[in-house]
């Protein structure tokens, strides 16, 4: 069916500012705690250092929809250790 994820992909949507949505499916870890941004959509990394609102909404294995709303952030260096991957030091 349109708008659902495979077994390794979880659909995605994302909007930042006064921007639509873009849509696009993120990878599962194998603990389906997660959905991990693939390397090749850069817009996301891109809205997040605009430090405009944005909604972002994830569709489960079981087609539920959660989403979550941020207010407008000036980046700073959490951003960048979420921009870097989320990586230890």
């Amino acid at each position: 069916m349109a708008g659902e994820g495979s077994k390794d992909t979880l659909p995605v949507r994302n909007s930042f500012g006064d921007c639509g949505p873009m849509s696009d499916k993120w990878g599962k870890p194998t603990s389906a705690q997660a959905a991990l941004l693939p390397e090749r959509f850069r817009d996301f990394r891109a809205g997040l250092m605009t430090g405009e609102s944005f909604v972002f909404e994830l569709t489960d294995f079981r087609g539920s929809r959660s989403n979550a709303r941020f207010p407008e952030t000036t980046p700073g260096d959490r951003f960048d250790h979420v921009i870097g991957g989320c990586r230890t030091r």
